[in-house]
């Protein structure tokens, strides 16, 4: 088993504290960035950069909503609703108010959206990789069950399935396959990298605790809708075209 110690924060010449976590997903947004950049057109780049305030407005939005809804003892307080920064986020709910936010910035222009989205899909599921292992250092709300497997991590003396670097090793191999994956149909990648991510997801699941077993089977089944979504995707675009 591997020792290892949380990393809050991350002290830089003892005169700036940077929160890991937001420090992993800010480098994971800008790699995205880099990655699709090299893939898209100057236009398609331009529509991507106009795009990312509303992206950021809606994933913050979708994943704040998710958790919400998710937790009804949680609507007696609106005063609390707002407050993202104390925690409680879901991944789920943030992919979809990214997607939507991103639909709606590019209708308006003049690209074709199905080369588009399979070229950012791979980017995409990469950054998120990196944007996963500031989850890991802070070790907060995403714990494994217990393990002694020899890749088990120790915390404070007990060894734990390390599940947000599961979720990142998978994210980051996906993504890595399919930049090299023939887009030979339409939304055929995008599709792929929706089903890699909800599987991704529900096979992490199995090794996660959750505050109570309701949370863990909606997780789960979240990560099913998603998965259906993908393979009806995958079929119909396939016999469309």
């Amino acid at each position: 088993m591997i020792a290892f110690e949380p990393v809050a924060r991350i002290h830089v010449l003892g005169l700036v504290s940077i929160s890991s976590h937001g420090l992993a997903f800010l480098i994971g947004a800008l790699s995205c960035r880099w990655l699709c950049l090299r893939r898209l057109s100057d236009l398609e780049g331009r529509v991507l950069d106009n795009s990312i305030p509303l992206m950021v407005l809606g994933s913050c939005l979708g994943a704040r909503s998710f958790y919400l809804l998710s937790r009804p003892d949680s609507w007696s307080t609106p005063e609390n609703w707002v407050r993202f920064w104390d925690g409680g986020m879901v991944s789920y709910g943030g992919l979809l108010g990214a997607l939507v936010a991103l639909v709606y910035s590019t209708r308006r222009y003049d690209i074709c959206l199905a080369s588009f989205f399979d070229r950012i899909a791979p980017c995409l599921l990469i950054g998120w990789s990196i944007g996963r292992l500031g989850c890991f250092l802070t070790w907060y709300g995403e714990e494994g069950v217990r393990s002694e497997l020899p890749w088990a991590v120790v915390v404070e003396g007990t060894g734990y399935h390390p599940v947000t670097l599961y979720i990142s090793v998978g994210l980051l191999l996906s993504g890595l396959l399919l930049l090299r994956s023939p887009s030979d149909h339409p939304f055929r990648t995008s599709a792929l990298a929706l089903l890699c991510y909800s599987l991704v997801r529900g096979l992490s699941d199995t090794w996660r605790v959750y505050e109570t077993n309701d949370l863990k089977l909606l997780s789960q089944a979240m990560a099913g809708v998603l998965c259906l979504t993908a393979v009806s995707m995958l079929l119909y675009f396939r016999k469309s075209s």
